[in-house]
């Protein structure tokens, strides 16, 4: 009898090990207990603010710098783009795409998907001012909520509110919000020039998370590293507004890796965020059991 080890559950990441037959095992059933056999792949996110895509330099720049971060799935904002020139998206690797368009000169959200994804539409919504790009859908059968969003000045919740109503519909997917929030939760620790008072306060914005039960992602995995995105000349700071926002459960499951890349060509630098996304190897094998070790190995990590 074939047995199929789990060996390794570390933040969502399952290891399969194939063994030989084990006699006296306590042995489960696949297609009773577990009737599918998951490995974990990287699924890559790039959220960038980009200033305007009009040039026809700039947008050559902008797909030399895709290609080195390799993402699956892309969030721009301020793309500045109007829908008669949204055909410079129409690229090999891009197999879907929406768009939020607003002038030439101002907002704008696109949302691009590489052709190697297997991905799914359910429902979509676009704002017709250039401000959010909203999306349930399937990748690898699995549910998401994708929220695209740019958040113009005057900054203010109203987005977020429409972007929590909108996955609530949708209750067991993973949500993470991408985009230029335009806020921060923790300005009086994190701002430069520090405030004379460092003395952390609870914000609107930090409010509005815990109420919702969402995460920044970058300050989990990161408590106390001091790292932008932008300089912003009217308040005479650096500051972190470029955020991936999700769900508890997705933070702790599904999020490997979250790194800002090298400005170049926007005055933001890209946000990058690497999960970890389950593929299906076999459902329901006639005759396999899988045995669940009791050992547990140690993290180096604390």
């Amino acid at each position: 009898m074939v047995l199929f080890h789990l060996l390794v559950f570390d933040y969502g990441r399952f290891c399969f090990v194939l063994s030989l037959p084990v006699s006296h095992s306590p042995v489960i059933p696949v297609s009773c207990a577990f009737p599918f056999l998951f490995l974990m792949a990287d699924l890559r996110f790039l959220s960038w603010k980009i200033r305007g895509m009009g040039s026809s330099k700039k947008r050559a720049l902008f797909f030399s710098h895709v290609r080195r971060y390799n993402p699956h799935i892309v969030c721009l904002q301020e793309t500045h783009m109007m829908p008669a020139n949204l055909g410079v998206f129409r690229k090999p690797w891009v197999q879907w795409a929406s768009h939020s368009c607003h002038s030439t000169y101002s907002r704008g959200v696109s949302l691009l998907v590489h052709r190697s994804l297997r991905w799914e539409v359910d429902q979509l919504s676009v704002d017709s001012l250039g401000r959010y790009v909203f999306v349930h859908t399937f990748i690898d059968n699995t549910p998401f909520v994708l929220p695209g969003i740019y958040n113009p000045h005057p900054a203010t919740l109203e987005l977020l509110h429409l972007a929590v109503t909108f996955a609530a519909g949708f209750p067991h997917a993973r949500v993470i919000c991408l985009g230029d929030y335009n806020l921060t939760s923790d300005p009086d620790r994190f701002h430069v020039p520090t405030p004379l008072s460092s003395t952390p306060h609870p914000t609107p914005f930090s409010s509005f998370l815990f109420e919702v039960g969402w995460l920044d992602i970058f300050r989990c995995k990161f408590p106390r590293l001091r790292l932008y995105s932008c300089y912003s000349i009217g308040c005479n700071a650096l500051s972190r507004i470029d955020l991936a926002c999700c769900n508890p459960l997705f933070f702790f499951f599904l999020v490997s890796n979250i790194s800002f890349g090298a400005r170049a060509i926007s005055d933001h630098f890209p946000l990058l965020v690497e999960l970890l996304l389950s593929r299906v190897l076999c459902s329901e094998i006639e005759g396999a059991s899988f045995l669940a070790t009791a050992d547990w190995p140690s993290r180096s990590d604390p």
